[in-house]
């Protein structure tokens, strides 16, 4: 391990036990964090499962930071313990081969295949944080023979969710996964032969961009 891999490692471990040594890090590094050159880009809220759900939930905000080079990186065999260097393009193609994504994720790396080029995705990021965001809750509805994942303005989308999960029920439609691909506004998520599909038609907030709708190949079942 390298002298600043043995420091990221030490400091990791403190600052795990202690957010507060955060700055004690700081100090003895001689180092700022440059909170400037982050860009808010989302914030998502785990949706609610169920009423009797005791899943932990995350309120997670999505920031875009571009940078000149590949930065040092260290796993903790914690939380992270391995990683890797992909294009946004590359992510989703793994993911529908053997790593699992989370929907935001998926979603936000869609979005990200907008951009070809860092210097484009860095004057998009900086235009567009000035704007600010919305916190978008998933809420899954239950077709005739599946479940749809709505986001914010889907006409299957409920008018006021219950983002505490204290009175949220089931929320359903009489239609079926082949029907609901089709209506007037769509923010939908789909999975069709194990492969998710978005379904877009709302008209994006905030200066945002909508995710870059990429045909995808079903997945093998060999």
């Amino acid at each position: 391990m390298s002298n600043a891999g043995e420091a990221i490692a030490k400091w990791r471990e403190k600052v795990q036990s202690d957010p507060m040594r955060f700055i004690e890090m700081c100090r003895e590094l001689r180092c700022v964090p440059n909170i400037w050159a982050l860009h808010e880009w989302g914030n998502w809220l785990t949706p609610v499962f169920s009423k009797s759900s005791r899943a932990r939930r995350y309120d997670t905000a999505f920031y875009i930071c571009c940078l000149p080079k590949k930065p040092v990186t260290e796993d903790d065999q914690k939380e992270v313990t391995m990683f890797k260097w992909w294009t946004p393009q590359e992510a989703i193609e793994e993911y529908l081969k053997k790593t699992w994504i989370p929907p935001p994720q998926f979603y936000n790396l869609s979005r990200l295949c907008n951009f070809p080029y860092i210097e484009e995705l860095q004057r998009f990021a900086l235009g567009r944080s000035l704007e600010g965001c919305e916190r978008w809750m998933p809420v899954t509805v239950h077709a005739k023979d599946g479940m749809v994942h709505t986001l914010p303005g889907d006409e299957l989308y409920p008018d006021n969710p219950d983002v505490t999960g204290q009175t949220q029920g089931m929320y359903t439609t009489d239609r079926t996964m082949e029907e609901v691909r089709d209506g007037e506004r769509l923010h939908r998520n789909i999975t069709l032969d194990g492969v998710p599909r978005l379904f877009i038609t709302v008209p994006p907030k905030y200066k945002h961009v909508h995710p870059f709708i990429v045909e995808l190949e079903p997945k093998s079942h060999l």
